[in-house]
């Protein structure tokens, strides 16, 4: 039986201190989170992408003996996209709110959807911006779900605290001696779910097909798209249903090339 928690990602992205990313492993390790990704770290790696040397040791320094394992293991990738390419839900920590960030979860309903995601089979990201900034809207538009971590006035919370704040809130649904179960004998094993990359990969041809059928207005799609995307990344998709959606949309899109209707790219075949 493997650990539920074996299917949680740390995500950080940009991070600007070394001394946090070892404050961010110390936590993972605290919370029993093995997986620690860094997307683009503004001081971690030399010209020709090799950790530096300094760098780590201040890392290491705060991550104590708790963390140092985490980040002997941690992920490099130059982009968001690529981090989350291998899961199937992404949550993404924000201060803000409004604009383009609605449907904020709090921290308990936040770690309880990603519970029962990952008892159904899923990986989940949760994803943290630059300590400065924050996620800015090109990455929000990357994450499934966005979680809020309520405080007495403006926010100020270190990086690993908000990591910390997190996982311990997952702690309190998901406890430390609980195991994944096998499927029972005789019980047919359902279809996986789709990566992030598919769900990418769905919304791209259901805006081809909605634009083919003249549904979508072409000016600014992408914004009208979003009830579209929220939908997608809220609905579960698995494997087979993936084939059935793309298979309608690649007909909608063959149907309007052949009436004259609309161009459509051609089906790129991953399913």
């Amino acid at each position: 039986m493997s650990n539920l928690r074996d299917n949680i990602q740390v995500v950080l992205v940009r991070p600007r201190f070394p001394e946090n990313i070892g404050m961010c492993a110390r936590a993972c390790a605290n919370m029993g989170i093995s997986r620690l990704a860094l997307v683009q770290p503004e001081l971690w790696q030399d010209a020709q992408g090799n950790p530096e040397p300094r760098y780590q040791e201040k890392a290491l320094s705060l991550a104590t003996s708790a963390g140092r394992e985490v980040v002997g293991q941690m992920k490099i990738f130059s982009s968001l996209e690529d981090a989350l390419s291998e899961s199937t839900l992404s949550i993404g920590a924000t201060a803000r709110t409004g604009g383009w960030r609605q449907g904020v979860l709090t921290p308990a309903q936040a770690m309880e959807h990603l519970c029962a995601h990952i008892s159904d089979g899923g990986r989940v990201s949760l994803v943290f911006g630059p300590e400065d900034k924050g996620l800015d809207n090109t990455s929000i538009e990357l994450c499934s779900h966005l979680v809020n971590i309520p405080t007495a006035g403006e926010p100020s919370l270190n990086l690993a605290q908000a990591v910390l704040a997190l996982l311990y809130e997952l702690s309190r649904v998901l406890p430390f001696e609980r195991r994944e179960q096998p499927p029972r004998p005789g019980r047919a094993r359902r279809s996986p779910l789709i990566s992030l990359a598919q769900q990418e990969l769905l919304i791209d041809r259901l805006k081809a097909a909605m634009l083919a059928l003249d549904t979508l207005p072409a000016e600014n799609s992408n914004y009208f798209m979003l009830p579209i995307r929220r939908l997608v990344s809220r609905s579960q998709i698995r494997h087979n249903e993936f084939s059935i959606l793309m298979g309608i949309c690649n007909k909608i899109i063959g149907m309007a090339r052949s009436a004259g209707r609309g161009s459509g790219e051609p089906p790129s075949g991953l399913s």
